[in-house]
This record gives structure tokens, C-alpha cells and sequence, in this order.
């Protein structure tokens, strides 16, 4: 569903309107402008609901600087809408991968990553600071920058994957990133927001069990996956 879709069945499913439904989401006042506006909140507080849904993951590939450390989210071609870097931090769940770009993927290289204060306190001490040669260990700054040691001696290509920022609803066939099948979530939640908007008291129970029912379904199909361990030793 567009955004102006999902602003239209939230009108329907709310019965708070007589029929009526908005045309657009621009330019509304009074009851239409409120739906349009829980519309869009809607989504947003789905999205805000887990740092982890896997539509608001991206990937990314960046090349290196010689003698550069330090690479910003632009440095390696994320344009908009960056929010963090995706970090596993143990052995068996790689983050970022390097290889000499001249080389090609045939030398790719997974990066060990350190977090920022042992690597600060290690890394970036004393002589080490200096070493200059293949990166082997990354780390992210305070100012969300990734950081490479020793710092590239060459041209690598860094790949990984990163989180995005919320997506906004704007225009009237903006379409939501998460899963086309789910958006009754949006819907639902919108919904409930017109009730209580409306006190609507009596119908919450039955529009919250359809949110609920909906937010499941949403978190089986894009919540990650989770793998089961190793046998033990």
C-alpha cells in the first residue's frame, strides 16, 4: 500500500469518518489531517520498535584511502539516510570484510573488529599508532566512524552492512519499505491512535488484538534470523 492508501484504510477501518476518506496527504485540515498525520506515525513507531528489522539494513562498499584511518559513512558510499553500523561482535558472525581492490574478492578478508576502548587504548598507542600495512582490526569512534588498523597502505575495498534512519512517509505513493503483506500493521496502529485521538474506548480492545495479531506476523517475517549454536564440546 502507498501512504495515501494506508491513510484511506485507516479512515475505513476507524468508521470515525462516515465514509469519507482523504484524497490526498497534503494539504488536509480537521479530521482528515489527523489521520494523515497518525498514518504516518504509525509507520514510524514500527520502525522505531526494533534497531534490527531487516529492512532497514543496508549494505555497503567503500574503498580505502592510502594512509587514511578513519572513514565516515560517505567516505564509504552511503549517501542518506545512515543511522549505525551493523556490528557482530563474536567470531562466528562476521561485520566487515577487506581486500586489496587491486587484487579483487578473490583476497577477500574478514576485518576483526575491537571494541572502541580497547582499541583506542591498544591500537592507537604508543608506536602502533603508526604501523601502516594491510588493515587486520576495525573499531567505530564516537563520531560513528570506522577505524582501521594498521591504517591502509593501499587502495582496499571495505564491505559490510549498516542501519538506516527511519523511513518518512511524505508524498501520497510513498510506499513503506517493510513487507508489502504486512502493512495492515501500519493500518491497525494508525487506528488505534484515531480511537484514542476520538476516545474511541470501546473499539480499542478489538483494534488492538488485529494490531497484535498483525505486529506478529511482522515480526516473523522480518525479524533476523537466528541460528542455533554449535554443539557443545
Amino acid at each position: 500500500m502507498t501512504y495515501l492508501e494506508i491513510c484511506q484504510r485507516i479512515a475505513q477501518e476507524s468508521g470515525v469518518v462516515s465514509g469519507v476518506q482523504p484524497t490526498s496527504v497534503v494539504g488536509q485540515n480537521g479530521k482528515m489531517r489527523a489521520i494523515v498525520g497518525w498514518g504516518a506515525e504509525s509507520y514510524n513507531m514500527i520502525q522505531r520498535e526494533r534497531r534490527d528489522w531487516r529492512w532497514l539494513e543496508g549494505a555497503f562498499s567503500g574503498v580505502t584511502v592510502a594512509a587514511q584511518q578513519r572513514y565516515t559513512a560517505a567516505n564509504l558510499g552511503i549517501s542518506t539516510r545512515f543511522s549505525s553500523w551493523v556490528i557482530n561482535p563474536t567470531q562466528e558472525r562476521h561485520s566487515v570484510s577487506a581486500y586489496l581492490t587491486s587484487a579483487g574478492r578473490a583476497e577477500e578478508y574478514w576485518l576483526g573488529w575491537r571494541e572502541w576502548d580497547d582499541f583506542n587504548n591498544t591500537m592507537l598507542f604508543g608506536a602502533a599508532a603508526d604501523d601502516t600495512g594491510k588493515p587486520a582490526y576495525f573499531s567505530v569512534d564516537p563520531d560513528d566512524k570506522i577505524v582501521l588498523w594498521p591504517t591502509p597502505d593501499a587502495v582496499y575495498t571495505l564491505r559490510g552492512r549498516y542501519r538506516k534512519a527511519i523511513q518518512q512517509l511524505a508524498a501520497n505513493t510513498d510506499t513503506p519499505e517493510m513487507p508489502e503483506e504486512n502493512h495492515m500493521a501500519i493500518v491497525w496502529q494508525g487506528v488505534i491512535l484515531l480511537g484514542t485521538y476520538d476516545e474511541a474506548v470501546q473499539m480499542q480492545p478489538n483494534w488492538q488484538a488485529f494490531y497484535d495479531s498483525a505486529m506478529q506476523n511482522l515480526r516473523l517475517k522480518a525479524m533476523p534470523f537466528i541460528s542455533s549454536g554449535g554443539p557443545l564440546a
